[in-house]
C-alpha cells in the first residue's frame, strides 16, 4: 500500500518547527510527504489549499492531509491503523471534541483527512473546492469547515463517504483554554493540533517550541 501525507502553510514560521517532524515520520515509515507554499487561487483562504493539496495523488492508495500545528507523537504507530479503520469510505475526518458552545456547527475538525486515492476522491475534492471558493466562507480562515459540514448535513450520498474518527484517535488538541483536562493532549496519543491561539502566530510558536523541548526529548 503507497501512503502519502502533504500539508500546505503560509506560515514559514509554524511549518519550520512541524514539517520536519512530519517529514522524519514520513521517512521512517517509507511514506511520500508533499508540501505547499503557494497559493492555488488568489482571495481564498489558505485553509482551502487541502482540497487542492489532496488531489495531487499520483501514484498513491491513500493520502492524508496534517495540518501545520499539528505533530505527530506517537511515531511507532503506522497510518495502516488509521486506514483500516475507516474501512470502504472515501474520507476519513475526525469528530471534533464538541467542547465548544457551538457544537452544531463544529461537528468535525480536519486537521487530519485521510482520503482513498481515486478518480472517485479527485472528483469530490474538485467539487468541494470549486463549490466551496464560490461560497459566502472562501475569505475566511478554517471555515472550510462550515463548507463540508453544510454539504455533510444536506446530501445523504456525500455523507456515505465519510467516516467520523472518534475525538483523541487520531489527533488530540492542546488549547491555551476552554478545553476540559480529560480532552487534552497527553503522552500515547497519536498526534498532538496546537490549536486555539487565534491566529496569534506568535503564541502558537511558543507553545509549539515548549511543546518539542519538553514533551519529545
Amino acid at each position: 500500500m503507497k501512503i502519502g501525507i502533504c500539508s500546505w502553510s503560509d506560515r514559514e514560521e509554524v511549518y519550520s518547527l512541524t514539517w520536519p517532524k512530519l517529514k522524519d515520520y514520513c521517512d521512517s515509515h517509507n511514506y511520500r510527504f508533499t508540501t505547499g507554499t503557494e497559493y492555488f487561487e488568489d482571495n481564498v483562504a489558505g485553509s482551502w489549499m487541502k482540497l487542492k493539496m489532496l488531489q495531487q495523488q499520483t501514484d498513491l492508495d491513500y493520502l492524508i492531509w496534517f495540518d501545520d500545528d499539528i505533530i505527530i507523537t506517537d511515531t511507532g504507530t503506522t497510518l495502516d491503523k488509521y486506514i483500516t479503520e475507516m474501512g470502504d469510505h472515501m474520507l476519513g475526518i475526525m469528530a471534533d471534541s464538541g467542547t465548544t458552545k457551538q457544537k452544531a456547527r463544529f461537528i468535525f475538525n480536519m486537521g487530519i483527512m485521510v482520503v482513498k486515492c481515486g478518480e472517485e476522491s479527485r472528483d469530490v475534492l474538485s467539487e468541494l473546492w470549486e463549490r466551496g471558493i464560490e461560497s459566502k466562507w472562501r475569505n475566511k480562515r478554517h471555515l472550510e469547515q462550515d463548507y463540508i459540514t453544510s454539504r455533510f448535513n444536506a446530501c445523504n450520498k456525500f455523507k456515505k463517504c465519510i467516516y467520523k474518527y472518534r475525538y483523541g484517535s487520531i489527533q488530540t488538541f492542546i488549547r491555551p483554554y476552554g478545553l476540559p483536562e480529560e480532552y487534552q493532549w497527553k503522552k500515547g496519543d497519536f498526534s498532538a493540533h496546537i490549536t486555539g491561539f487565534q491566529f496569534n502566530n506568535r503564541s502558537k510558536v511558543r507553545r509549539i517550541t515548549s511543546f518539542i523541548n519538553n514533551e519529545l526529548l
